[in-house]
């Protein structure tokens, strides 16, 4: 059983990563926030001491969008041992091709925004157990 202990928020918009981060931090989960892929690859790659146990990732953002994100994650960019952690989907778009598209990049979820806070405790549990 892998218990989340801490999440890594990666989000563009200043606005969604405070309402997120209050929802976190309601159910009682640590975080920490980025503002797009790339500064998310950074901060999983320089985690030293593997302390991130979900990733919430906003697929559409500047610079590196959550798909190729969680691909490149996948795919070790961001430290080997970071090639399997759990990666949900934040999106406000709820169509099936998206939720496609999130697969195939390789998430384990998907969230449409806005997240309820039952919403968010449920998935998150789900992948704890």
């Amino acid at each position: 059983m892998i218990e989340i202990m801490k999440v890594l928020l990666v989000d563009d918009s200043p606005v969604n990563q405070l309402v997120t981060s209050a929802l976190l931090s309601e159910i009682g989960v640590e975080h920490t926030c980025a503002d797009n892929g790339l500064i998310a690859l950074e901060v999983l790659k320089n985690d030293d001491d593997h302390s991130y146990d979900l990733v919430l990732m906003d697929c559409h953002m500047p610079d590196l969008n959550g798909f190729k994100a969680t691909k490149l994650i996948r795919r070790g960019y961001a430290g080997a041992e970071h090639k399997l952690t759990p990666i949900v989907a934040l999106t406000g778009s709820s169509d099936d091709e998206d939720k496609i598209m999130c697969l195939e990049a390789g998430m384990n979820g998907y969230l449409t925004k806005p997240v309820s806070v039952a919403d968010l405790d449920t998935t998150i549990n789900s992948l704890a157990n």
